[in-house]
């Protein structure tokens, strides 16, 4: 991720490094697959976070202290590379569930599918961020974070629900449409980039669950877009051609694994 606290325009900056191909007509400079009024509304959409004695909120605690046995354990070092959402950063996570090195050099089409969708993650994420405004555990519990660089920005920023949580499981859903051979460890590798926010104390389960929520609202409105389509064809055919290639994973995915296998 590792964050600072980013205004919508400077978190765009980073995700989108490169422009998406195919993306459709650029507003401020930077491509987007949805106008603004497109996206879906969240905060109507999303139920309310758990109020502080509900169950529900006991059952997040509860959750949360148990991911705190993780810290400083290969769960929690892959907490922090998951943390990465710098272009071409987080989507490279899928490398080894996908079996090809994902990478702006060997996939740049994905790659740049991958930041075009984070982007409208964040656009569409800020609204009940900033709406609900939940703090975040480690406000909460006083315990360490993974990437405590970015706990100024954390403290500000709502933690309802997680756009982290919301990248990892579309990603995965993408990817696995893509390599449907692979559908089964993607999904799961999406769903596991959004446990590391758990893992990393910096939000609550019910803030990752409604997160995967949230991009599946999203992704259900992207598909509407031809800009978007076109750039889920063009990753699709290049995925295609490397996967043809053989090429050698980057990344110790056995020590991966292992290390996810603690959760």
């Amino acid at each position: 991720m590792h964050i600072k606290v980013f205004t919508v325009a400077a978190l765009i900056a980073l995700l989108n490094t490169a422009c998406v191909s195919g993306a459709g007509p650029k507003r401020n400079s930077i491509n987007t697959f949805l106008q603004e009024s497109e996206r879906p509304d969240l905060v109507a959409l999303l139920p309310q976070p758990p109020s502080d004695n509900s169950p529900a909120a006991q059952a997040d605690r509860v959750i949360s202290e148990q991911y705190l046995t993780l810290v400083n354990t290969p769960r929690w070092d892959m907490a922090i590379q998951d943390a990465a959402m710098r272009y071409p950063g987080g989507a490279a996570a899928f490398s080894c569930a996908a079996g090809l090195p994902l990478s702006a050099e060997t996939t740049p089409l994905t790659m740049k599918l991958m930041s075009g969708t984070a982007i409208e993650i964040a656009m569409s994420t800020r609204a009940p961020k900033q709406h609900f405004q939940r703090p975040r555990p480690f406000m909460a519990n006083g315990a360490p974070v993974c990437t405590p660089s970015g706990m100024k920005f954390l403290q500000k920023d709502g933690s309802y629900p997680s756009g982290h949580s919301a990248a990892g499981w579309v990603w995965g859903l993408l990817l696995a449409e893509m390599l449907p051979e692979k559908s089964d460890a993607l999904v799961q590798r999406g769903r596991q980039f959004g446990q590391s926010r758990a893992v990393c104390n910096v939000h609550w389960q019910s803030d990752i669950d409604q997160g995967r929520i949230a991009g599946s609202v999203l992704l259900a409105r992207l598909r509407g877009s031809a800009g978007f389509r076109a750039a889920l064809d063009a990753a699709r055919d290049e995925l295609m051609t490397v996967k043809a290639k053989n090429l050698p994973l980057d990344r110790d995915c056995a020590a991966e694994a292992a290390a996810l296998a603690l959760e």
